[in-house]
């Protein structure tokens, strides 16, 4: 691909994305939820995070999200996200 067709946009690791995840991934990160819950009893966001989790899409800051499932990604792995898509919000600022 030419230089001239590349497009970059600079994101914030901050800002929040949107992803769907498989089925199993779902599962993953509610128990992650979980677990972490165990270490910082904050019932209200546990409250939040298993309600964004029955959703369709999940939103979530980006950083959160290569914390969470960084170690999922590989190239032998089945991706965690439906066709390996994260949508990013372009038209905030950064």
């Amino acid at each position: 691909m030419s230089d001239k067709l590349k497009k970059f946009v600079e994101v914030d690791i901050n800002n929040l994305v949107r992803v769907k995840l498989k089925p199993e991934m779902k599962k993953f990160y509610v128990e992650y939820e979980k677990e972490r819950n165990k270490k910082y009893c904050n019932k209200t966001e546990l409250k939040n995070i298993l309600k964004e989790a029955s959703k369709d899409e999940i939103e979530i800051q980006l950083w959160k999200l290569m914390e969470i499932f960084g170690p999922k990604i590989s190239i032998s792995a089945i991706p965690p996200f439906e066709k390996n898509i994260i949508k990013i919000n372009i038209n905030k600022e950064i």
